[in-house]
Order: structure tokens, then C-alpha cells, then sequence
């Protein structure tokens, strides 16, 4: 890298500074790690508060680690980070003494934290080959994921010496929601940190022993574990992203293909760079500033204190010494003036260059970090890969930028300008000059520039339910981008929730912030105040938690249809105290808006309503009119929107591979919809087809939809068709020619109902007197039916299913998965269990012969019961 873009030192990261970092340098070729990230923790840290519970273990060892090394018999080393060490062999010892700390067990690996289909396998020598071989971009790219706060204590080094296992384990499974995943993973790598610690040479590797034993505190610590988890997930996530984009970049050089698919990485490098050019120049105009203030000092004892005043010294009483010495002194006042001049001129600039990058991050960044939201809620992948961490450092080195712009300008202001005459108190009759205006207006540019990253900062990080039922409890957390930056955190702001409608909504976004809103409802626990997470980077937190939608006023509808299709969204503001003048604070009042939100009080408005959230969060904008969607979308667009909602209802978590709709399904419902399966390119689907026409059927397409992935994605179910046991999207007449033209009897498969809701029915072959073969289908099962019977033990106990579609012996498929003969209880009652056993063998029109559940009690048993 070319490493005269960056300054040679920055002063948050001098070790005088109190927000201490621990940046990577040299590790690479030819490259050095500067301040930015891809989509990880913010790097700009603060100390760090230790919050472990007391341990006098846990304290001696902290103060080993942090205090200098004896200064006798010490050995210079330079650990992987390049940064030269001095620790002597009595100190080695002291340290190894402490490797006996908090010894565990480690974990019997499982299908969590040692799986060979994890999506991080061999990674890091594709990282490794790509910071050798790759492109300029590639390796700036990867330079800037490299830069972490001490909080999580996961570096460089132990990413690139544990690689193995770290790869092994199931990050992609980590969930803010699921504290179990996280802890078994730091539980297991706590036992490999320990093992690496114990087959170190004590004489060797002083530095990694040191990152590995801090590495170590942080897993052992609860508040730690879980930002642990979430940041190791970033980094290989971010990883992932670069090798994916740098794949798609050798493809494209090599058969030309379009670049868009690299839009999003190229856009977040050249903010980041942007951003680094920005600080670079600050720094050179803070070193201008010390520069010119020492130049009017020099002047200052030259005249006396009296700068503005050589002009009118008369030079006929003078000698010529004197002359010269006035001379000189105007000659230096002369070009201090002009370097004001060009200071100013060089702030403004830097100035524009910073608002530019501002608009970009509040006005896209933002506003796409929202709408991937509404992306993730329907099942899809986002468009943008710009996480929250990423846009807070973003906020964080604007607002640091701004605050050391205002410090600048007023140090030149004082100690420049004013003592050259450059800049006057208002005094009457006397006009200020042109450099005294230009700093006026820049320090009223950046007061305005604070006061808009505070205004537009606050952003919701988990919205509220899209489906909100009445009377139910719910929460949502929101965070503030600008974090620690700016002192908004000494003091703590309520944030008041809102529910507007789509009038309301439209008034408040056009308006701007404080304008007078009238509420569309009640919620209870509307206000909630910041908390600041020092722990967790500099993170300011709102977490309104117990809301409840008490009353709500809908309008002019008139069905029940309107009902379940009248959107509203929750409006966050806050009243932000700035101190731009610490005696006279600003308040700033800040807003943002959640999601679209359908409200409703029944169980039967459930589908509905989620056909109105599913089709917002797909074909919405991202600039619209409050909650303006296209009413018609291309076919194949909404079977691809459908597959992913389906996916996301099925996965099962930690299983790993999730069926979606196939060819087979998506011509199934192609057929449903348009009653033929190839339809022409382009062909558009109306919102009033999708989810109000019912036609000859008395279920909506969507309704029908909802139901059958209600079933699937149930305990009950989802588990089978992610097996690919269930065909499920067959109609019955292609089932009937599939188990036709099978080669044994006793064939079955599973398809989903086509006229009883949310229901599956077995469909089998047998044979019949006359050698005649004919296909029954079963009365359809429902999940109250499942609740009874599981769907493997009614396999079982029907005689007649002897195959599973094409086949496979039903035993093969579902043996693991029948429940198990349960002895006598320890009470001494004889357990009884639901059987399942054909009425009759009539064919009905779709649900063929029913079941029937009857109660059996297994005689077997000899134990008295009460």
C-alpha cells in the first residue's frame, strides 16, 4: 500500500492517549493496517473496563500482563505483529506460572464446533493468497478488516494461528437470539485457547502467550461471550465477502462480465478511503495550526505583543537595523496572513469533502442498512454489505473529524488570527474582515454538520414485530451512530415511541424532526432511556423492552381484508443535548422510523396481514412515499421472493441444509395460479390476484401459501422436507401418475392438501383383487393431527406404506425417528399410546380413506397400577 496516505502518526492511537488501540502493522509483504473495517466492531476504542467478577487470580495476572518488563537480563523479540518486545527469563517465568488459571475441560466437539461443512472451511489460505497475489483493491480492502478494539481481545495472531479451528466451528449459526450456540462455541474455544497455551515453549513466543492469556480472560467473562461470538462471526463473514468478491472480479476481468455484482465492496472502499484522505488532511491542518502558532509567538516577542500595529510604525526616525528588523517582522506577518488565508481555504474544502461523505452514509448507507432489514424479515439475502458496526465507525470518524475541525478553528482563531488583527471583536463602525467572515461560516458549517449527525444518527437496530398483534407484548432496540464521539453519552436521552399511519408518517417525513405529530394508538412502555456500553466499543443502546399496542385508530375501513392491509410504522424521537458552547447547550432533536407495521387483533388476520408485510419488504423502494409499493410484480420475481420466506420458515438452525421451493414446486404453483405451467417471460402477477381473488376456489393463492408453510416449517414437519422426504407441491393427479407408474406396491409419498388448509395427505399405491393396482390418498393430517401421532410413528403403524417415493423402505427413512417403546413409569401406571388404523378403504375425492384415531392399552404389562 501506498503508505503516504496515511499520516505517521495518529494521535488516538498514540500511546499517550487514553483511547488505547492495538492496531496491526507489518504483518504483510509490503502493506501496512490503517483505521477502518469492512464490517466489524468499531475500532474506535476506549479504555477498557474489565467487568469480570473479583478474582485475585484473574487481578494478579492482569497487572503481570500490563506492567513493564524488568529491565535486567531481558531478550529483544518481536512478536507476529511486528511491535519489539523486552521481557527477560525471570519475567517468562512469572507469566508461565500463570498458565494453571482457570483450567477446563474442553468439550467433546460436536456438530457445532467441529463440522467439516462449515462455510469458513479453509478460509484462511484463500485470505493468505489473496494478501500475496490479489488485487490493489482486494488488499486494501483486507488491510482494513484487520484493525479491532482490545474489547474482544480476538486479533490478527489468533486468527492466523488457530485458523484450523476457528474454521471448524459454526459461526454462521451465532444469533443475538440463541445464547446457547454462542456459549458452546466460546466454551470450545476456550479449551483449544487453553490447549494452544499449554504446547507453547515457555521460552518462546512471550507476545501470542500474552494475546492468548488476555484472549482468555475476555471467553471466561459473561460480558463478553457474546460480543466475542458476533465479532468472530463479522470477521470471517467479512472474509467470505472479499473472497466472493474478489472471485466475481477474476471473472469479470476474464470474460468481461458486468461489475455491479462488485458495487457494494467498491462502494464501502472508497468511503473508507474517502474518509482516510479526510483525516489525513486534518492532521496536516492541525500541524499548520502549530506551525502558525509558533510563528506569532516568535512575532509576538518580536513587536511586543503589538502584531496588528507595525503597519503604521513611521520608518523615518528609524536606523537602518531597525529597518531591517521591521522588515523582517512585516515580511513574517506577511506569510503567517497568507498561510491563514490558504488554512482556511484548505479547511473548506476538507470541510465539502467531509459533508459529501456525510450525505452519503445518512442519505444511502442508512437508508439501504433499513431496507436489508426489510430484506432479512422476508428471507433474503441483502443487497448492501454494510452492517451497523460499519456505519457506527463511520459516524464515529466523522464526528471526531468535526470535533477536531472546531478545536483547529478555534485555536487559529485565538492565537492566529486575532493577534495578526485578522480577526476583530464586533465592535461598532468596524466591518469584519473577509478571513474573519470564512471562519464565522465554517464554525456555523460544522455546528450544523454535528447537529445533523446527531439528528439522523439514531437508527433502529431490531425493529418492533411487521405483524403486530394488540394487547401483546413486544420490544425493539434502536442504537445511536455517533456512540462516545461526541460526549452524547455523559448524559442519558429518552427516546418516545410513536405509531403513525401512512398521513402521519408523510407529514413527519416531509416536515422534519419535531414537527407536532397526533398519535394513530396508544403503546404502553413508549419511553425508554440510552444506555452506554463502554464493553462493547462505545455503543450507545436503547432498549425499550414490555411494549404493548393498547388502542389503535384505523380510519374509514370497512373489511376485514382493509384491516389486515392498513399499514402504520412506529416514529423514534429523542431530544439530544449538543454542547457546542458548554454554557449554552443545543438540543437537537432526533427521529427515526421503523419497518411498516400491519396491527391487528384476531388470529384470522395472521395470513393476511403477512401477505402485506411479505409484499412491502419485497417490491417496496428505497425513496417512496409512505408505504407506496408497486401493485404489480413480475411472476418469477415473487417465486423468487417466495422461496426465500420459505427457506427462512424452514431452517432449522444448526442442521445446516434447508430445502426452498423447487422446479417442481415453483411449476406447481405456476400452475395454480395461471392453470398452465410455462407461462411467457415477463408476465406479471397483480397484489388483488396474489391475495383477494379466489376464483372456483374458496382459498386465496396466499392464504393456501401461508397455511402449507405453516405446516412445514412446524417441529412437526420441517425436519422431513429438509430430508427431501416430502414431494408436498404435487397435485393429485401427478401424484396418481407417479405412483402409477412405480415397479413395487405399497408405494407412498406426502403432498400438500389443495382444498384443506395447512394439511399434508398420504398418497399410496396397493393392489386390489383382479391384480388390478390403484392409488388411495389418505384423509389430510394437520398439525393438531401431528400433535397426537407423530408422521413417522403414523407411517409405522400403517401396514400398508411400505415404501417411501420412489423406493426406499420406510424403515431406512424413518427408523431414527420413531418413538421409542416406554417402559412402566416409576409411578406404576401402564403407559397407553393413540394408534392409527384405516376406517375403510374407499377412495374419497381428495382425502381418499380416512384415519382413525383409537386409544389402545398394551396388556403386556404385569404391573399393578392404582
Amino acid at each position: 500500500m501506498d503508505e503516504d496516505l496515511y499520516p505517521p502518526m495518529d494521535p488516538v492511537n498514540s500511546p499517550n492517549s487514553e483511547h488505547v488501540y492495538s492496531p496491526i502493522a507489518n504483518q504483510l509483504p509490503d502493506m501496512s493496517f490503517t483505521n477502518g473495517d469492512l464490517n466489524m466492531i468499531p475500532s474506535t476504542g476506549q479504555k477498557i473496563v474489565n467487568q469480570q467478577p473479583s478474582n485475585p487470580n484473574t487481578m494478579y495476572r492482569d497487572l503481570l500482563l500490563n506492567s513493564p518488563a524488568p529491565s535486567n537480563h531481558s531478550q529483544a523479540e518481536v512478536n507476529e505483529t511486528g511491535i519489539a518486545t523486552v521481557l527477560g527469563d525471570a519475567w517468562n517465568e512469572i507469566i508461565d506460572a500463570t498458565l494453571m488459571y482457570d483450567s477446563e475441560v474442553q468439550p467433546t466437539p460436536d456438530n457445532v464446533t467441529c463440522d467439516y461443512e462449515s462455510p469458513y472451511h479453509d478460509q484462511w489460505n484463500k485470505i493468505d493468497e489473496l494478501m500475496r497475489d490479489g488485487s490493489e483493491v482486494i488488499k486494501r480492502h483486507i488491510d482494513r478488516m484487520w484493525v479491532y478494539s482490545q474489547d474482544t481481545g480476538f486479533d490478527f495472531t489468533i486468527r492466523k494461528r488457530m485458523n484450523q479451528t476457528l474454521e471448524l466451528m459454526r459461526w454462521d449459526k451465532v444469533n443475538r437470539d440463541e445464547h446457547e450456540i454462542s456459549s458452546k462455541l466460546i466454551t470450545h474455544l476456550y479449551g483449544q485457547v487453553q490447549d494452544q497455551l499449554t504446547r507453547l515453549d515457555s521460552s518462546q513466543e512471550n507476545n501470542y502467550r500474552i494475546s492468548l492469556l488476555r484472549f482468555s480472560d475476555k471467553l471466561v467473562n459473561p460480558y463478553y461471550q457474546s460480543a466475542i461470538a458476533s465479532h468472530i462471526k463479522e470477521v470471517l463473514d467479512a472474509e467470505k465477502a472479499v473472497i466472493d468478491q474478489s472471485e466475481v472480479s477474476l471473472m469479470s476481468s476474464t470474460v468481461k462480465l458486468p461489475m455491479q455484482q462488485n458495487a457494494p465492496l467498491i462502494r464501502i472502499q472508497d468511503l473508507s478511503t474517502s474518509l482516510e484522505q479526510i483525516k489525513r488532511c486534518s492532521y496536516e491542518t492541525e500541524h499548520s495550526v502549530q506551525t502558525m502558532l509558533s510563528e506569532v509567538q516568535e512575532l509576538m516577542l518580536i513587536c511586543q505583543g503589538q502584531i496588528h500595529c507595525i503597519d503604521s510604525i513611521s520608518v523615518d526616525h528609524l536606523n537602518a537595523t531597525q529597518r531591517a528588523c521591521l522588515k523582517n517582522a512585516i515580511n513574517r506577518r506577511n506569510a503567517v496572513t497568507e498561510s491563514v488565508s490558504r488554512f482556511v481555504q484548505e479547511m473548506w474544502q476538507n470541510q465539502d469533502r467531509l459533508q459529501e461523505v456525510m450525505k452519503q452514509v445518512l442519505d444511502e448507507e442508512v437508508k439501504n442498512y433499513h431496507r436489508n432489514q426489510a430484506f432479512i424479515n422476508n428471507g433474503q439475502l441483502p443487497t448492501h454489505s454494510c452492517s451497523i458496526n460499519q456505519l457506527q465507525e463511520w459516524c464515529k470518524i466523522m464526528a471526531s473529524l468535526i470535533s477536531s475541525g472546531v478545536q483547529n478553528l478555534e485555536k487559529m482563531r485565538q492565537y492566529v488570527a486575532r493577534p495578526l488583527g485578522l480577526e476583530m471583536h464586533p465592535q461598532p463602525n468596524i466591518q469584519p474582515t473577509q478571513t474573519s467572515q470564512y471562519m464565522d461560516q465554517l464554525k456555523m458549517r460544522f455546528q450544523n454538520m454535528i447537529e445533523e449527525l446527531v439528528k439522523r444518527g439514531l437508527v433502529v437496530d431490531k425493529h418492533p414485530p411487521q405483524v403486530l398483534m394488540k394487547d401483546k407484548r413486544f420490544q425493539c432496540t434502536l442504537r445511536h451512530l455517533v456512540g462516545d464521539a461526541l460526549d452524547i453519552h455523559q448524559l442519558n436521552f429518552r427516546v418516545t415511541a410513536h405509531l403513525l399511519n401512512a398521513d402521519q408518517a408523510l407529514n413527519v417525513l416531509t416536515n422534519g424532526p419535531g414537527v407536532d405529530i397526533s398519535e394513530s394508538g396508544k403503546i404502553v412502555n413508549h419511553q425508554a432511556s440510552s444506555d452506554y456500553l463502554n464493553h462493547g466499543g462505545g455503543i450507545i443502546s436503547i432498549n425499550m423492552r414490555n411494549m404493548c399496542l393498547k388502542m389503535q385508530q384505523r380510519g374509514g375501513q370497512r373489511s376485514q381484508e382493509m384491516v389486515a392491509e392498513h399499514k402504520f410504522a412506529m416514529l423514534f424521537r429523542a431530544n439530544i443535548d449538543v454542547h457546542h458552547n458548554p454554557s449554552q447547550p443545543t438540543t437537537v432533536v432526533a427521529e427515526t422510523m421503523s419497518l411498516p407495521i400491519v396491527v391487528i387483533s384476531h388470529g384470522k388476520q395472521e395470513a393476511d396481514a403477512q401477505a402485506t408485510i411479505f409484499w412491502d419488504n419485497a417490491f417496496s423502494k428505497l425513496n417512496r412515499k409512505p408505504f407506496e409499493v408497486d401493485s404489480n410484480v413480475p411472476w418469477t420475481d415473487l417465486l423468487d421472493a417466495l422461496d426465500k420466506r420459505w427457506k427462512k420458515a424452514c431452517d432449522e438452525g444448526q442442521s445446516g441444509k434447508v430445502v426452498g421451493l423447487t422446479d417442481q414446486a415453483r411449476r406447481f404453483l405456476t400452475r395454480k395460479m395461471y392453470n398452465q405451467s410455462d407461462i411467457p417471460a415477463g408476465t406479471l402477477i397483480s397484489w388483488q390476484r396474489f391475495n383477494h381473488e379466489k376464483g372456483s376456489n374458496p382459498i386465496t393463492f396466499w392464504t393456501w401459501f401461508f397455511k402449507v408453510m405453516e405446516l412445514c416449517s412446524s417441529s412437526h414437519v420441517r425436519k422431513y422436507w429438509n430430508k427431501g422426504y416430502i414431494h408436498g407441491f404435487v397435485s393429485k393427479s401427478e401424484c396418481h401418475d407417479m405412483l402409477m407408474r412405480t415397479a413395487k406396491t405399497g408405494v407412498f409419498l406426502f403432498r400438500f392438501s389443495e382444498t384443506q388448509l395447512g394439511c399434508v395427505s398420504i398418497s399410496c399405491n396397493k393392489m386390489v383383487e383382479g391384480g388390478k393396482r390403484v392409488v388411495n390418498n389418505l384423509q389430510p393430517d394437520s398439525l393438531k393431527d401431528f400433535d397426537k401421532v407423530t408422521l413417522p410413528d403414523m407411517v409405522k403403524q400403517l401396514d400398508n406404506l411400505q415404501y417411501l417415493y420412489p423406493d426406499i423402505p420406510k424403515d431406512e427413512a424413518f427408523a431414527n425417528f420413531y418413538k421409542p417403546l416406554t417402559p412402566v413409569s416409576p409411578d406404576g401406571y401402564i403407559p397407553k399410546e393413540l394408534m392409527v388404523q384405516l376406517r375403510n378403504t374407499s377412495i374419497h375425492e381428495d382425502s381418499g380413506p380416512s384415519n382413525s384415531w383409537q386409544v389402545q392399552h398394551d396388556t403386556s404389562m404385569d404391573a399393578d397400577s392404582p
